[in-house]
C-alpha cells in the first residue's frame, strides 16, 4: 500500500474529461452515452472519448482486449491535456486488468477518476497501491429516460461537482425523495473509505489485491440481487475476520428483486442481522450507485459517519 495520500487536482470550467471503457461497452439503447456527453458539455467541460468507445468493435463481454483496456487507463493518466477520467459504465472485466496496471504511471500523473460498480477493483487499486483518492459516482452512459430519474442524476452530478470543482468538504445526506438513510448500530466513526460493489470487493479479498480494512470505513453496494447471494457475500467477508477491524460501515441502496421464487428475508434484513453482530456504527440506504440517485463516495477519502445526523461528513477536501 502507498503511505502517501494523493488528492487529484480539482476541475474548473473548461477542464477536459476523457471517457474510457475499462469494463463493458455501453450498448445503446439500454445505455445512452451520447446524452451523458451532452450533459457534461452543457456544464462547461470539454469531452473526449477513448479509442475503445469510438471503434465499432468489442471483445466478448468487454470493450476491448485486456491489454488495450489497461493501456487506455494509462494513456488517460499520462495525457497532459486530460484533467479527469470518467468511466462510461461498469459491466464486467476490470478484474482482468489488475495485473497490467502501472503504479508509477498513475502516481506521476494523478487525476480525478470517477466510476462505480465493476470499476471497484480499479478504484481500490488506485488507493491501495498508489494512494490516489477516486470517486464512486455517476458514469456518463448511465442516463435514464424519465424526467424524475434525469432530475436525480443532475442533482447527483451537482453534488459531485461541489467536491471536484469547489473542493468542498461537504456533508452528504439523502435527498427527501430518496430512501430514508437509517442506522443499524448507533454511534460515530471516522476513517478513510474503502469498498464499492460488494461482489467485486468480496472477490478481491482472496487475492493479493485485498484492501486494508483496519480503522477504515467500509462502503458496500450492489445491483438488484437475490438476498441469498448477498447473504453469501456477507458471510464470506465475515469469515475473513477482518470486518471487525473496521471503524464503521456505509451501505448503499440494495434494490430488491422484482419477484422472489421462494420465501426469503429482504436484503436489508440480512445486512442488519450481520452488522448488529459486528456492532460497529453502520448506516444503510445511502442513495448512490445502483439506486436512482448517484451521490458520490470518495474511495480513500477521510470521512465521519454520524448515526444521529444520518450523514457522511467529509473531514477534508478530496481534491487539491
Amino acid at each position: 500500500m502507498s503511505n502517501n495520500i494523493i488528492r487529484p487536482p480539482r476541475l474548473k470550467n473548461g477542464s477536459t474529461i476523457k471517457i474510457i471503457a475499462p469494463s463493458s461497452f455501453p450498448y445503446y439503447p439500454r445505455l445512452n452515452l451520447s446524452q451523458g456527453i451532452q450533459l457534461l458539455r452543457k456544464m462547461g467541460f470539454r469531452v473526449v472519448l477513448s479509442d475503445a468507445l469510438k471503434r465499432a468493435m468489442q471483445w466478448d463481454f468487454y470493450s476491448a482486449r485486456d491489454e488495450e483496456r489497461a493501456e487506455e487507463i494509462h494513456n488517460a493518466f499520462k495525457d497532459d491535456k486530460i484533467d479527469a477520467i470518467f468511466c462510461a459504465r461498469g459491466g464486467i472485466g476490470s478484474l482482468r486488468l489488475m495485473r497490467y496496471l502501472d503504479v508509477d504511471i498513475i502516481k506521476e500523473n494523478p487525476k480525478v477518476f470517477v466510476g462505480y460498480s465493476d470499476i471497484t477493483p480499479i478504484q481500490i487499486y488506485l488507493f491501495e497501491k498508489v494512494g490516489l483518492i477516486s470517486f464512486q459516482g455517476w458514469m456518463p452512459a448511465v442516463y435514464p429516460s424519465s424526467k424524475e430519474d434525469i432530475s436525480a442524476i443532475e442533482k447527483s452530478i451537482e453534488v459531485l461537482m461541489r467536491i471536484l470543482v469547489e473542493g468542498e468538504a461537504i456533508e452528504l445526506k439523502n435527498p427527501s425523495d430518496a430512501p430514508l438513510m437509517q442506522y443499524v448500530n448507533y454511534g460515530t466513526a471516522e476513517g478513510r473509505i474503502i469498498g464499492g460493489n460488494i461482489i467485486l470487493f468480496t472477490l478481491l479479498m482472496s487475492t493479493k489485491y485485498s484492501p486494508k480494512i483496519n480503522r477504515r470505513i467500509v462502503f458496500l453496494e450492489n445491483i438488484e440481487e437475490h438476498p441469498w447471494r448477498v447473504e453469501n457475500y456477507l458471510s464470506t467477508l465475515e469469515l475473513t475476520g477482518k470486518l471487525r477491524r473496521a471503524s464503521g460501515f456505509i451501505f448503499g441502496e440494495f434494490p430488491e428483486p422484482s419477484a422472489y421464487d421462494y420465501p426469503s428475508p429482504s436484503t436489508i434484513e440480512i445486512i442488519i442481522d450481520h452488522f448488529r453482530r459486528i456492532g460497529k456504527p453502520t448506516i444503510i440506504n445511502y442513495a448512490c450507485c445502483h439506486g436512482r440517485y448517484k451521490l458520490p463516495i470518495p474511495i480513500g477519502g477521510n470521512v465521519k459517519i454520524d448515526t444521529e445526523e444520518l450523514s457522511i461528513r467529509f473531514m477534508e477536501s478530496m481534491v487539491d
